[in-house]
């Protein structure tokens, strides 16, 4: 895979640790800055802004001497597809996310994106895009290790009996299973427990969701000027979420959120300037060098790639929100070998049809066979 992809992902996954740590935070119930409707229009809308100013400043001529489309000259129908299907997906995956952590702590539902990298892998039924055996290892590898990491401090060794059997299904089995000694506990601790069934159920759809998401910024990044279409998908994120999203719920009679704080929307943005501030312009930022990466490497790669944030998000939650967890060591070098077997696939090139009709077309061509 090019080196380029390589060390863009890396930064673009730091970034993408603290935007998704940050995001925690300003819905955590204890101390809670943004309701999610509020976390999702203000996060995307900075991103949005701050895409745009980037749009039509800096990046014209970078991209120019890059030999990337730039503007509106270049607008194409596959290009306007790729921005409403990937806001489209959007709209549910931001909620998914950032409900999956407002219900359980940041650490614990993250490792749930690990699904991603077997499922975009998938992608290149549409891309036709070819991956190796060394590919598919490495894939594989960055699954199993995310798929471990959210066993939490379960034993690692090779199960002994029927129950260690069943503890390595304990990461799925927890979207629909209660503790067993659940009717024996507390209200609080029954409470807890249900929340970080909800959480779980929501990291996942988040995660399945996150699939034709991806799918539709690989489109996005390789049909016309990448940032540009990244601030008008984010833009569309933030229109609904600020205007169509409270209408929708008035029309439907639905109350606004108990837990939603009583100060005023701009006094709590202002005392937490910063954090929120952050949370939007690192969304941006991982947004932009994931666009960049998709043009030279396939999709199943830089999706599988975007999944080494969780190991930078255990790290920082365990700084910032006392989120404190004993599995690191394993699962750093679960990613450090996925990725450098994803570097070392020699047929990890971008592959991109022209229009809309040769994808459809490509679609048709697998079902028939």
């Amino acid at each position: 895979m090019e080196h380029v992809a390589l060390i863009l992902m890396l930064v673009a996954t730091s970034w993408q640790a603290i935007h998704v740590v940050l995001g925690g935070k300003v819905v955590n119930p204890n101390k809670r800055i943004l309701t999610i409707q509020e976390s999702i229009w203000v996060g995307s809308g900075i991103a949005s802004l701050f895409l745009f100013i980037n749009a039509v400043t800096w990046w014209p001529q970078f991209a120019l001497g890059n030999g990337m489309n730039v503007g509106l000259k270049r607008i194409t129908e596959i290009f306007v597809i790729a921005i409403f299907w990937t806001a489209f997906f959007n709209l549910f995956i931001q909620y998914a996310n950032q409900r999956s952590k407002e219900l359980a702590p940041v650490s614990y539902v993250a490792p749930y994106q690990g699904m991603t990298p077997f499922l975009i892998s998938f992608a290149f039924i549409v891309f036709k895009e070819s991956l190796s055996a060394v590919a598919w290892t490495g894939i594989g590898i960055i699954a199993f290790t995310t798929y471990v990491h959210g066993r939490d401090d379960m034993p690692l060794r090779i199960p002994r009996s029927y129950q260690e059997v069943k503890q390595w299904g304990l990461p799925l089995t927890l979207a629909w299973r209660l503790p067993k000694n659940y009717r024996e506990l507390a209200a609080p601790d029954r409470a807890k427990a249900e929340n970080m069934r909800q959480g779980v159920r929501w990291a996942i759809l988040a995660a399945v969701l996150g699939t034709f998401g991806l799918m539709g910024d690989g489109l996005l990044a390789r049909h016309g000027d990448a940032v540009l279409g990244l601030s008008a998908k984010w833009g569309l994120v933030t229109i609904f979420y600020a205007f169509v999203y409270p209408y929708w719920r008035r029309m439907r009679g639905i109350e606004a959120n108990p837990t939603i704080l009583f100060e005023p929307l701009r006094r709590r943005i202002a005392g937490n300037w910063k954090t929120v501030l952050t949370y939007g312009v690192s969304l941006a930022l991982l947004e932009v060098l994931v666009a960049i990466a998709f043009r030279v490497a396939p999709v199943a790669h830089i999706g599988s790639m975007k999944r080494f944030h969780i190991v930078l998000v255990a790290i920082l939650a365990w700084v910032l929100l006392g989120e404190k967890k004993k599995r690191r060591i394993a699962t750093a070098i679960g990613f450090g070998v996925g990725t450098f077997l994803l570097g070392l696939d020699p047929h990890a090139q971008a592959h991109t049809l022209n229009t809309a009709e040769e994808y459809l077309l490509a679609i048709r061509e697998f079902f028939s066979r």
